[in-house]
């Protein structure tokens, strides 16, 4: 059989090869032109630098081929970090070393070490992207260029729909984003390339490339399982396009969310306040009960969270609504403070919320220590003296019963559901602008005023009153009547029973 050589090729193997050369071009040409094109031209300086984070592996040397081929006078610096995590890392860098000089490129090298054992991979892209960060400051680089493919898009949209991401997570990798504190983007030109044509287009060229045998480790990385058990499994029993359908999901949930944007930054802009100076953000309480939804006030204080570059990792889901209700609240005492995860706090005035870092938190103003109304903390279970009060929370061994509730005197005990409060919980007085949801009224709020004149409270014992309160709101208007938010029901897993007796009586 004769050889098969460039010149007696067949025509369609070469159409086939041109096709898949071309697309990997196009692809990234298209990407790249999108990014400056959405990039105002004050961030992408003409000259200016661009940073390629390469491995060595096929598809940063790919990337670095199709760009050559592309931009081939854009002025490009190769960034290569040495993790020394195995035994192959130096040959690594020494493949890259040679590459550079073989086009002729400026080459950073970073060496990064792990700490510890576990958790290498975030440890790892942590120390990178950091790393990446300071070369791209000192070479007044306009953008930094990784490699991910379609591949690594579907992958990271399985593992965060499995750890339970929300929609934002769902919008998978983005193609570009800005580089906080920097004048530097982000940009993936490869994100709609499979793997499968990278390869095609390196061994077209028979162009070298190093392997990681990491990437094949599936009792010890998590991402090298998903691609090789997981992704395969779902080709072969649900679709054999599964990698392109993620990414459309991807694409389509990132469009839904960037116009969600817009909408949470127009209704962000109307009741925060933020001060990047001091780091610290004013709320508008009023403005921010009347913003939307529950969900759209939750998605206002994350925006807060990204502008003030706070910590949002250890921000559940339960924090969101608590700090929520918090603010929306009508309750909460003026100078009352709810503490969050990052050390992030919110102190409440008069006219607003204010929420920053506790080390920057101002001090309790002299009107307020001499306030003779300051709430007297209270621990559930436990015990207080309120005046001539005291005041007993203790745990039931069981759930009493419908019946053995309405048996109870209201004006001594309560029982209350204590998974339903949000600590601290305290005792204060009534003050004005108090609103109460009695139990009974299935939720709606009326001013505590008003319901303390329907249970024949005069206006001057009003102020001898006691109310139990949490961080959302009132409990117990103690001797009187319990929140409908804390009652107990056929769902409760735990019982409270607190009691007010006058100090002296037989107990």
């Amino acid at each position: 059989m004769p050889e098969v050589t460039p010149e007696n090729e067949p025509e369609s193997r070469r159409s086939s090869d041109d096709l898949v050369a071309n697309r990997i071009v196009s692809h990234t040409s298209k990407a790249i032109r999108k990014w400056l094109k959405s990039t105002s031209p004050s961030s992408v300086r003409s000259g200016s630098n661009w940073i390629l984070a390469i491995s060595g592996g096929p598809d940063s040397v790919a990337l670095l081929n199709a760009l050559k081929t592309c931009f081939p006078d854009q002025p490009l610096i190769l960034a290569h970090m040495n993790h020394h995590s195995r035994d192959g890392s130096d040959a690594d860098e020494e493949f890259v070393r040679q590459l550079a000089k073989t086009h002729s490129l400026t080459l950073e090298i970073g060496h990064w070490q792990a700490s510890r054992t576990s958790h290498f991979e975030s440890d790892a892209r942590k120390a990178r992207h950091e790393w990446l960060c300071t070369i791209a400051i000192q070479h007044n680089a306009s953008a930094i260029l990784t490699a991910h493919t379609l591949d690594d898009q579907a992958e990271t949209l399985l593992m965060r729909i499995a750890r339970g991401t929300g929609p934002t997570g769902m919008a998978g990798i983005r193609p570009w984003r800005r580089l906080k504190g920097t004048q530097t983007d982000l940009v993936r030109p490869f994100l709609k390339v499979s793997k499968s044509e990278i390869m095609d287009f390196l061994n077209l060229s028979n162009t070298p490339f190093c392997i990681d045998p990491t990437n094949t480790d599936t009792d010890h990385q998590t991402r090298a399982w998903v691609r090789q058990s997981l992704i395969p499994s779902l080709k072969d029993r649900l679709n054999p396009c599964s990698v392109q359908a993620l990414g459309r999901l991807a694409d389509l949930v990132r469009e839904e969310q960037d116009q969600l944007g817009l909408i949470i930054h127009d209704n962000y802009k109307k009741c925060a306040k933020p001060d990047l100076v001091n780091l610290n953000c004013d709320i508008h309480p009023s403005r921010f009960r009347t913003a939307g939804s529950a969900w759209l006030r939750r998605q206002i204080l994350r925006k807060i969270w990204s502008e003030m570059g706070w910590p949002m990792r250890e921000m559940s889901l339960q924090h969101w609504v608590r700090l929520s209700r918090w603010i929306s609240s009508r309750s909460i005492l003026h100078g009352s403070i709810l503490h969050l995860p990052g050390h992030i706090q919110a102190t409440r005035t008069d006219s607003r919320i204010r929420i920053e870092h506790h080390q920057n938190r101002l001090q309790v103003t002299l009107e307020e220590s001499v306030n003779d109304n300051l709430p007297i903390p209270f621990d559930c279970p436990g015990e207080v003296i309120a005046d001539d009060l005291k005041i007993q929370a203790s745990p039931l061994s069981t759930i009493p019963t419908i019946p053995e509730i309405v048996a109870l005197d209201p004006s001594e005990y309560a029982a209350i559901d204590p998974e339903k409060l949000v600590g601290p919980i305290f005792l204060r007085h009534p003050q004005n602008g108090d609103r109460f949801d009695p139990l009974g009224l299935r939720g709606r709020h009326q001013k505590l005023v008003d319901f303390l004149r329907i249970q024949g409270v005069s206006h001057h014992d009003k102020k001898k009153i006691w109310i139990m309160c949490d961080q959302i709101g009132v409990i117990w208007v103690v001797g009187h009547r319990i929140s409908d938010r804390v009652k107990i029901t056929s769902a409760s897993r735990s019982a409270l029973l607190i009691s007010a007796r006058r100090i002296g009586s037989d107990y």
